[in-house]
């Protein structure tokens, strides 16, 4: 791998490490070690189909099976990759459909209103009119 003058990974190698594009988002999530009860919440930073990187408070080891619990439910099992400076990745086992989960939410068309009280009715606290 390229290292630029910083001596940090260049944008290009680091690219040629990843197998899919990334989506920079912010949602939320949760995060399960495999064994254990433990579950904790995350903020996903940046998602692919083949991971995710998460701002999460909980340090988890490098190698350790976990579920993350994206939008809708949606259940990716995966391996942390890294962890360190309030992050961690995980590398899912398989490919997630990033387009589904990053579509806008669809909002109702029209706002259901509730009509006024009509004259007379009495409103519990308020004075009457």
């Amino acid at each position: 791998m390229e290292q630029d003058d910083r001596g940090s990974i260049g944008e290009a190698a680091g690219a040629e490490r990843r197998g899919a594009a990334r989506q920079h988002v912010m949602m939320t999530a949760t995060i399960r070690l495999a064994l254990g009860d433990k579950v904790w919440d995350a903020r996903v930073r940046n998602v692919s189909a083949t991971g995710v990187r998460l701002a999460v408070t909980a340090q988890m080891p490098v190698g350790a099976s976990v579920t993350v619990v994206l939008r809708g439910g949606l259940r990716a099992q995966g391996e942390v990759v890294s962890c360190g400076g309030g992050f961690i990745g995980v590398h899912f086992n398989e490919p997630i459909d990033v387009e589904s989960l990053v579509a806008p939410r669809s909002r109702p068309s029209a706002l259901h209103l509730v009509p006024p009280p009509s004259p007379g009715t009495r409103r519990p606290g308020l004075k009457p009119r």
